[in-house]
């Protein structure tokens, strides 16, 4: 089978970058950053966004003032953030995450010896399972 994967799909897109940021989740310290430059000839025009590593060097080109710039998160930080066991009813629940029959990635808490528990996802994209594990998580104060 050809992967087909590309970058950008390994990461937060803008409007999921933004939601997990309203709820509060930490992006101090991106790898990336979504980057949109802002012409002002005109109507506005917005051009990209692009995905880049370093948010500074773009700013130290004069384009700062006229850009925005959103951090991203890549399925590594995401794994990172989300613990990988919680109590659940007085029970330990342990993080599982996986490639589904269907193709696809399954991020879920699982009891020892037992069913699933709490938040269970199944996405086309990791990074979709993991945002919204995330988004389940942050929203009832599990992280």
């Amino acid at each position: 089978m050809e992967n087909k994967l590309k970058l950008e799909d390994t990461c937060l897109t803008v409007e999921q970058a933004k939601e997990l940021q309203k709820l509060g989740v930490d992006f101090s310290e991106p790898i990336h950053h979504f980057y949109r430059y802002i012409e002002e000839k005109g109507n506005r025009k917005s051009v990209g966004p692009w995905l880049i590593i370093n948010e500074k060097v773009c700013q130290t080109c004069g384009m700062g003032s006229k850009s925005e710039f959103v951090p991203t998160l890549t399925n590594s930080e995401m794994l990172g953030m989300i613990p990988t066991k919680y109590v659940y009813h007085d029970d330990y629940t342990y993080l599982t995450v996986g490639l589904h029959d269907d193709g696809g990635y399954e991020v879920f808490y699982k009891r020892w010896l037992n069913d699933t528990e709490g938040p269970h996802y199944c996405k086309g994209l990791l990074r979709d399972s993991l945002f919204e594990t995330i988004k389940y998580l942050k929203t009832n104060k599990l992280i």
